[in-house]
């Protein structure tokens, strides 16, 4: 995976990118309160593909041990306020942060190409306790709110849900709940996040 994709016009609006500044959304404290539902308190978790660290401000004020890495090392040298080390630069192939009770990523996952999606998810799975997460939100190509590769030049795996729920059942050792899917998708009714998610649990 290439980090020289992710520099500052990538964050800022400027070549081929569809990002848009998150730091305000709204989305941000009801993804971290049905997070906090699933997880023991003090229970550490880790943001796949921080940015520059929204998610991760917005879960340890709502009460979550929220870290965060990201490939950018633009996004990682202007952490949002309060994150300053709570987010490094790392690959998802090249995660070694210990061990987590969840780890979660937004829409992160369609930048990675699919011939490094199984090994992007097994290095997030290795990352678990027993009994821990894997929930992300994933840009689909057959959602309410269809995703295209030409929206963003690094948006590399635009595909259908079906593909990464058998992207997800290959690692083997989860199981996944519907439920918690269906708990973010009634929060985020009427917005193009729902349909979007997906949560596993590692296997005790």
């Amino acid at each position: 995976m290439r980090s020289d994709l992710y520099p500052a016009s990538y964050f800022e609006g400027g070549g081929d990118s569809n990002y848009v500044n998150y730091g305000n959304d709204p989305g941000w404290d009801p993804t971290a309160a049905v997070l906090k539902s699933l997880v023991a308190p003090n229970a550490p978790i880790l943001e796949v593909g921080c940015a520059t660290g929204w998610f991760v401000r917005a879960a340890r004020q709502y009460g979550l041990h929220a870290y965060g890495v990201d490939i950018s090392a633009w996004a990682i040298a202007h952490p949002a306020d309060g994150v300053k080390g709570f987010i490094s630069e790392k690959s998802v192939l090249d995660l070694d942060e210990g061990k987590f009770a969840a780890v979660v990523s937004w829409e992160m996952l369609e930048h990675v190409p699919a011939e490094d999606v199984p090994a992007a998810l097994a290095a997030m799975k290795e990352q678990l306790l027993p009994g821990g997460w894997l929930i992300h939100r994933i840009a689909l190509a057959d959602s309410e709110h269809d995703h295209h590769a030409d929206d963003d030049k690094t948006h590399f795996t635009v595909v259908e849900r079906e593909w990464w729920l058998g992207q997800f059942e290959n690692l083997g050792g989860l199981t996944r709940h519907p439920t918690v899917e269906a708990a973010y998708d009634g929060v985020f009714a009427g917005r193009d996040w729902a349909g979007r998610f997906f949560a596993y649990r590692l296997d005790a």
